[in-house]
Parts: structure tokens; C-alpha cells; sequence
């Protein structure tokens, strides 16, 4: 009965590879619900994080060689483009080159940062598809519902 009223999970995995939003509210909720799932800490009571866009709002003209106009725009509000850090360094990054940025991700306390943002060489659309692509099968795991043990 409930079931039909919940995508699949295939359909599930395509909505949130292609989720995109203008708040910080939902994002940082959707990132900390991973992160939590992978870390075994308490990561909100140890240190408030924030939510940083890796692709800054505001572009320098380093970034925009690979975001020009539209490109930008289709990007900058993805969840993929999206990440959790301290609010400290997250305030120094702002529109920071990626290859500075990454250095700081590697430090961070936050796993999906430190061990999934930091692999990438470059911050280009392609390895914001890719990222988000893994944040949706992650997705699947956290949200999960075994409908053969609820009948």
C-alpha cells in the first residue's frame, strides 16, 4: 500500500544526482545525514560546520575559464558542487582556486570532504556530475526502506 506511494530506487538515485538548491538549509540537512552515515562521531557537537560551495557564488576569474556564464549557473547550486566544512576555513576559501581549496579539504574533519572531494585533481562539471552521482548512491544507503520487512 505505502509502497506505491515512494519511488523506486532507481528513480530515487536519478531525482537526487540531478537536485539542485538556492538555500543552505536542505543541502547542509541532506550533506550531515551522509557525513553521519559514514562517520561514527558526533559530528555536530563537535564543531559547527557550514555549508561551502566549491564552485564559489561569486566566481574569480580562475574559475570562470571553466564556469563561463550558463555554465556557471547550471552548477553553482547543485548538490554536487556542495560540501560541509568548519565554518572558519570555509570563511577563508571563498572564491579560492580549487587546487588551494583542496588543501584545506584534506584537513578537514568532515569524511565525505576529506576523503571524497579532495580525490579530485580538478573542479570542472564533469567531477560535479561525478561527485553527485556518488552522493545520490550514498543517498539510497541513508534512506533506504526494506518493503519485504514491513509486509
Amino acid at each position: 500500500m505505502f509502497q506505491d506511494m515512494y519511488p523506486s530506487d532507481k528513480e530515487f538515485e536519478a531525482a537526487f544526482a540531478e537536485v539542485e538548491f538556492n538555500s543552505a538549509l536542505k543541502p547542509k540537512y541532506l550533506l550531515m545525514s551522509l557525513e553521519n552515515n559514514i562517520n561514527t562521531r558526533d559530528m555536530i557537537g563537535k564543531s559547527k560546520v557550514t555549508l561551502e560551495h566549491i564552485l564559489p557564488k561569486k566566481p574569480s576569474n580562475e574559475w570562470k575559464k571553466d564556469f563561463p556564464g550558463k555554465i556557471h549557473e547550471n552548477y553553482i547550486h547543485r548538490l554536487g558542487n556542495m560540501t560541509l566544512l568548519p565554518e572558519k576555513p570555509n570563511k577563508e576559501l571563498r572564491n579560492k582556486p580549487f587546487k588551494e581549496k583542496k588543501k584545506e579539504f584534506k584537513k578537514s574533519s568532515v569524511l565525505l570532504t576529506k576523503t571524497h572531494v579532495s580525490k579530485y585533481s580538478v573542479w570542472n562539471p564533469k567531477n560535479i556530475d561525478k561527485h553527485q552521482r556518488f552522493l545520490a548512491k550514498s543517498a539510497l544507503k541513508v534512506w533506504f526502506i526494506n518493503w519485504d520487512s514491513i509486509k
